[in-house]
């Protein structure tokens, strides 16, 4: 006979349903919230919540016979994947088995609906409506607090795609999403594939699970590129399970003569000779002098960067030779003279826009080496 559990230890149910349930030697747990035994809600920091939810878990669990570090499998709902690395710092404190339950994160998305085109989905993933960013929409089946954004990915047969980009070309359309998937839906079969049920081998514990950003704008391109950084990078690009196969690059090893690298990359061909880099991304053959300093910085191919030049949050675009002491970043008034600023406050510095300097011209008659 099932036994229901409830303990003053935790925070109280929030509905007519136990803290959990004992059938045989299994122990069902209800999930927790971030309150206090009083009911009250914990409104602080992120991890302020967490620890009050686990809490409540663990003094569930003990009251149930068991503990945390006996659980099978976790659910944990993020609203916002930057706590990711946070949660797997106050995860182990709660959960110290030898050996680690399944676990599940997911995010509750439907408050960014209008940043993605929606798919609903019947209990079979057929389409049955495309929005191009709504203002709000439906949870998923069996999902609630998430919708399915649109990722941009189509498969097509080929008379179909041509049939149909024949007719919007006809009609003056252009979108995909706007024009084209919604009038489709009521006229073919079409099907969503749900990206989270997609499974990675190799993932890494602390690797966020199926990674996806769209990169539309210079923010979240920008942002996106340091999700890889680190020793527990959120998008791991060295998965030997899963390999990204980039173009072939016959460049020279880089070089580091010296200087200070916090979580970095450095590119082939590249030379670092007494600068300071803090999640910088250097790219191909790219030098950097003396006592300059790149911070939260993208530089691209053929770069120069000279002595004592600070440059911060900024893409730096191909072939650009940036003379010695300028500063980007650090005056962002100064900046939109010259260059584009994101909303962020990301920089851009166009290709090319600082020249190499040219070699002196050699009179007639001098030979060179």
């Amino acid at each position: 006979m099932p036994r229901a559990i409830i303990t003053d230890k935790a925070a109280p149910p929030g509905g007519p349903y136990s803290h959990a349930v004992v059938a045989g030697d299994t122990i069902y747990l209800a999930g927790a919230v971030p309150a206090r035994p009083d009911g009250t809600f914990v409104t602080g920091s992120f991890a302020e919540q967490a620890h009050a939810a686990f809490r409540n878990l663990a003094a569930t669990a003990e009251a149930a016979g068991g503990s945390l570090d006996q659980a099978v499998r976790i659910g944990v709902y993020l609203r916002d994947w930057a706590d990711f690395a946070e949660l797997n710092e106050i995860y182990p404190q709660y959960i110290k088995g030898e050996h680690l339950p399944v676990r599940t994160t997911l995010p509750v998305p439907l408050d960014q609906c209008r940043s993605f085109g929606i798919v609903t989905i019947d209990d079979e993933h057929r389409i049955q409506k495309f929005d191009e960013k709504p203002a709000c929409t439906d949870a998923m089946p069996g999902r609630p607090g998430h919708a399915l954004a649109s990722m941009g990915n189509y498969l097509f047969s080929t008379e179909v795609l041509l049939a149909e980009l024949k007719r919007a070309h006809d009609a003056g359309e252009s979108d995909f999403g706007r024009d084209i998937l919604p009038r489709m839906v009521n006229t073919h079969r079409l099907m969503a594939y749900d990206f989270a049920t997609n499974t990675i081998p190799g993932l890494a514990s602390h690797e966020e699970p199926c990674y996806w950003r769209d990169v539309g704008t210079i923010d979240a391109y920008f942002d996106a590129h340091f999700d890889t950084l680190g020793a527990q990078p959120r998008f791991r690009m060295t998965n030997i399970h899963w390999p990204i196969y980039a173009s072939p690059d016959q460049g020279a090893s880089a070089q580091i003569e010296a200087g200070i690298i916090h979580r970095s990359t450095v590119g082939s061909g590249s030379i670092v000779n007494g600068a300071r880099l803090d999640h910088a991304m250097l790219r191909r053959y790219v030098r950097v002098e003396p006592d300059a300093v790149l911070e939260h910085c993208i530089v691209m191919d053929r770069c120069t960067i000279e002595r004592g030049t600070k440059i911060r949050r900024a893409i730096v675009d191909v072939d650009n030779h940036i003379p010695p002491g300028e500063l980007i970043g650090h005056d962002l008034e100064r900046d939109r003279l010259r260059f584009h600023v994101s909303e962020g406050g990301v920089v851009v510095v166009p290709a090319r826009y600082f020249a190499e300097p040219r070699a002196p011209a050699v009179p007639l008659g001098h030979a060179t080496r």
